[in-house]
């Protein structure tokens, strides 16, 4: 196996932009949301069980993943959540598993990291913090979702206090995009440069 970092953090904490700093220094990214992505449209079998778990609105007519319907259905009902991952989740998995054979390093970009279980297969954890209305706006700017909508998604997500718990590494976003490199240049220098990849 590859020395793994995970990245993980809340909704709009800013996951993607750190794995992109990392991807300059030269560490190769994974990003489990595009692998959501793919499975969403390659996968039949994960669109079988999304349309038996949560009926035929889970379909689109041209048979594609209605993600909206689903997003709906889930990030107002734990249980319909719970649900959606045991589908999800160990496709991800393997396919992140997969993946990284090709590498002596890399970066998993996951939000769920942990709720998933996926820190056992790390070598370091980096968790991504930035202030709650910062997100907010970040993934308004962005997204097209209400403030509720983000509101129930980060509700649905491992609370900031518990992920700085398990981590290795702390990165705040709530600067600039200059500072944000500062720090993971912080965290490139110590993990990788210290195992001399």
């Amino acid at each position: 196996m590859p020395d793994i970092i995970g990245i993980t953090g809340g909704i709009g904490s800013g996951k993607s932009l750190t794995a992109a700093q990392f991807k300059k220094l030269g560490v190769p990214v994974l990003d489990a949301d595009a692998i959501v992505g793919e499975l969403y449209e390659k996968s039949a079998a994960l669109k079988e069980g999304l349309a038996a778990e949560f009926g035929e609105g889970a379909l689109n007519g041209d048979g594609t993943v209605n993600r909206g319907y689903i997003a709906g259905r889930v990030f107002s009902d734990s249980q319909s959540l719970e649900r959606l991952n045991a589908l999800v989740h160990p496709l991800v998995k393997a396919e992140l598993l997969r993946r990284s054979k090709a590498y002596d390093a890399v970066v998993w970009d996951v939000p769920l990291l942990f709720e998933c279980g996926l820190e056992a297969f790390t070598a370091a954890v980096v968790v991504v913090l930035a202030d709650r209305d910062r997100r907010i706006l970040r993934v308004m700017g962005r997204s097209g979702l209400t403030k509720r909508e983000i509101e129930d998604r980060m509700n649905a997500q491992l609370p900031d206090f518990c992920r700085m718990q398990r981590a290795d590494y702390v990165c705040i976003n709530n600067g600039s995009e200059a500072e944000l490199e500062g720090e993971v240049k912080r965290i490139y220098d110590d993990f990788c440069k210290g195992r001399g990849l």
